[in-house]
C-alpha cells in the first residue's frame, strides 16, 4: 500500500535528520532542521489518521474553512449559534492531533 510505504519513507527521513545530521551542526542549522522536523512529523501524523476531519455531524461540516468563516462574517452564521461552537470545537481538536497533538492529552 502505497500510504505504508509513503509513511515508513518519512519515519526514515525523520530519524536520520535527527540521529544523524542534527548532532553535526552549528546552532542555526540545528534550529531550522529541528522545524523542519516537526514539520514532517505533522505529516507523519497527517498520513497516519488521514485528513483532519470536523468531529460534529452538523450541516456547518460540510463547509470547508473560508466558506464558514465568510458565513460568520456576513452574519449567515451567529456567533451565539451551538452548532458553531461545537463545530469549531471538533475542527480544532482534529487539528490539534495532528500538529500539536500534546494539547490533546
Amino acid at each position: 500500500m502505497r500510504l505504508h510505504d509513503d509513511g515508513r519513507l518519512l519515519s526514515a527521513a525523520i530519524q536520520y535528520l535527527e540521529t544523524q545530521l542534527m548532532p553535526t551542526l552549528d546552532e542555526e542549522h540545528r534550529f531550522r532542521t529541528r522545524l523542519t522536523v516537526n514539520a514532517l512529523k505533522m505529516v507523519e501524523r497527517s498520513l497516519r489518521t488521514g485528513a483532519p476531519q470536523p468531529l460534529s455531524a452538523e450541516p456547518l461540516s460540510a463547509l470547508d474553512d473560508a466558506t464558514l468563516a465568510d458565513r460568520i462574517r456576513d452574519g449567515q452564521v451567529p456567533l451565539d449559534d451551538p452548532a458553531l461552537l461545537a463545530e469549531l470545537e471538533g475542527r480544532l481538536a482534529a487539528r490539534l492531533s495532528i500538529h500539536n497533538p500534546k494539547w490533546m492529552a
